[in-house]
């Protein structure tokens, strides 16, 4: 049980901590001017203005992190599910943070997509299991 509990925490940590060294690369390349995050008006201003290139680079930096979190969390776990108990306290940080800065519905929809199914994968993997989800067993117990 504890494995399980330490799988599901270093999956999650692991997602949130690339999620933010990523996001700190992204916000070098499009720079915000000075605003306060706080200020929904003016997050809802700069996003709205943001290129397309940089509205993107969010969902990628999501889909990535939590691809290697759900990775992460099957490994110590010993089981994909393991993964997906990351993936899914990711999923709830990303709704959160859907609710508290403003995004286009498409942006939105796109970043619960780009933590869900990489975040499955990721854990699907993780536990040396095939994409397919009819496949339950590990290759090697085959």
């Amino acid at each position: 049980m504890g494995r399980m509990i330490g799988g599901v925490l270093a999956g999650a940590v692991t997602a949130f901590v690339l999620i933010w060294l990523m996001q700190l690369v992204s916000h070098y390349v499009w720079a915000p001017p000075a605003i306060d995050p706080t200020d929904r008006e003016a997050m809802r201003e700069f996003i709205s203005r943001m290129p397309l290139l940089g509205k993107l680079s969010i969902p990628l930096i999501y889909a990535l992190a939590t691809a290697v979190g759900g990775y992460v969390g099957a490994r110590i776990g010993w089981d994909w599910r393991v993964g997906l108990g990351s993936t899914a306290l990711v999923l709830l940080a990303t709704i959160a943070n859907l609710f508290m800065l403003p995004h286009p519905l498409w942006l939105a929809v796109l970043m619960l997509l780009a933590v869900a199914l990489p975040g499955w994968a990721g854990a699907r993997l993780g536990a040396g299991l095939a994409l397919d989800p009819r496949v339950t067993a590990a290759p090697s117990d085959l």
